[in-house]
């Protein structure tokens, strides 16, 4: 399994956010394994200052790759199948 966190200053526009673990997710599906995206605020040098970010609709800001499926999710929305 692969762990994504973005890391940003400030939060983001939401949209922003999941395009960008979208695209990083995509980037890294050569390797054939399970990917989760994580979008966090702080300073990318103090690991104690990142703090995963809130989504409006609840929870949390991230994405689910399932490798077996090829299947990408927004929390529990399908995204799409990656071909």
């Amino acid at each position: 399994m692969l762990t994504i966190s973005l890391i940003y200053p400030t939060p983001p526009p939401l949209e922003q956010a999941y395009t960008s673990m979208q695209s990083a997710i995509e980037k890294n599906l050569s390797r054939g394994m399970e990917i989760n995206a994580y979008a966090n605020t702080g300073d990318k040098g103090v690991k104690t200052s990142q703090r995963q970010m809130d989504d409006p609709t609840g929870g949390y800001v991230f994405m689910i790759y399932e490798a077996g499926s090829k299947k990408l999710y927004r929390k529990t929305m399908l995204i799409k199948t990656i071909k």
